[in-house]
């Protein structure tokens, strides 16, 4: 129970500070560059998203497979796992990005005018390497998770973070939404070299530099990450399809409008939905030492979550003139629609959420 609530408390941690480092940075972009920029900027974030169906869900999965073996007592599987995973993530993501970039420069001319196109087609590159280096952090983080030691992730992860922020605002007014890019690039290789270290260190039977490779093992990730992945494609297209649609017949400023409301309310979520993540671990251990309790200990977690949800979700519209004057927003009215929209479904998102997960884990 000890680590249960160190966990839950080192993932409210994580939001929080991630929620402050992201408002702090879009703030400075906002004030810097305008919010049109900032629009822009929310077009490549959401990137990060769509990127995810490159690597078939494999740097999702890790961490269920570490937890799972973890509770066997097999370190010698767990770390196989982690090795192949990334060797396959290093090895085919690049490749399929590579792929899809001639068709990207061949869009983004019909959604951005000639002077942001200056700026897209200079991000586009850094951008690539951006979202490849966070899928390998995400597995080597997402296998630190599997072990159950949430608090130290999340401690690499805030740490990274504050450094990234920090380097953005000293290089936003001299390279503009490119030095972002950069600081983001140097925090996801920050990321994995020191959450692989930790491995390592904890772990033995993990090399040094991640050299083994197994075709079985491969075959039984893609046999669970292709269902996973399956099931979520329409959740990772949502907010890169919605943020096109917004810049193809909004601009890039009523694009802003739209990230900055989505961001308030989605990290809002995060400080419930990332402290009840804490729970994948023991859910796990659950399903194989006690199975008979996995049923009832899910349905009393859905039912506090929900119940808390809706009053904090509530508070968002008070204070929306304080988000207005932060941001340099000025048409009050649309985005007090957006906050109101995004509260609704997003209160319900949280209850299909936990019940699509608890079906996935119960599979």
């Amino acid at each position: 129970m000890a680590t249960f609530k160190k966990n839950a408390a080192a993932n409210l941690g994580q939001a929080v500070g991630t929620a402050l480092f992201l408002f702090c940075l879009y703030r400075q972009i906002s004030t810097s560059l305008g919010l049109a920029s900032l629009g822009i900027w929310s077009v490549f974030v959401a990137l990060n998203s769509i990127s995810r169906l490159t690597d078939f869900g494999i740097s999702l999965s890790v961490t269920r497979f570490v937890a799972l073996f973890s509770a066997q007592g097999n370190s010698k599987r767990a770390a196989e796992i982690i090795e192949t995973s990334f060797i396959t993530v290093a090895l085919v993501v690049p490749i399929l990005i590579g792929s899809f970039l001639p068709l990207i420069y061949k869009v983004v001319p019909s959604f951005f005018s000639s002077e942001q196109l200056v700026v897209v087609y200079r991000l586009i590159p850094i951008t690539s390497l951006v979202i490849w280096v966070n899928m390998l952090a995400t597995i080597s983080t997402g296998a630190i998770d599997g072990r159950g030691e949430l608090s130290r992730r999340a401690f690499l992860v805030t740490g990274t973070q504050f450094f990234s922020t920090l380097l953005a605002i000293l290089l936003l007014p001299r390279f503009g939404l490119f030095g972002v890019s950069l600081s983001q690039l140097l925090q996801g290789v920050m990321l994995v070299v020191f959450s692989w270290i930790y491995l390592v260190k904890h772990l033995p039977e993990l090399s040094n530099f991640p050299n083994k490779f197994s075709k079985k093992i491969l075959k039984d990730i893609l046999g669970y990450s292709m269902n996973v992945q399956f099931s979520s494609v329409a959740s990772l297209l949502f907010d890169p399809l919605t943020k096109m649609l917004f810049l193809k017949f909004g601009g890039a400023e009523i694009t802003a409008y739209f990230e900055i409301t989505n961001q308030i309310v989605m990290r809002l979520r995060s400080l419930l939905v990332m402290a009840n993540q804490s729970i994948i671990p023991k859910i796990t251990e659950m399903w194989e030492l006690q199975p008979q309790r996995l049923s009832l200990f899910y349905t009393q977690n859905l039912k506090m979550l929900y119940f808390i949800s809706a009053p904090v979700f509530t508070m968002i519209l008070v204070f929306s003139k304080f988000f207005e004057s932060y941001f340099s927003i000025e048409n009050n009215d649309l985005f007090v629609i957006f906050m109101k929209t995004k509260k609704v479904f997003t209160i319900f998102a949280i209850e299909f959420k936990n019940e699509s997960f608890a079906e996935e884990e119960l599979e």
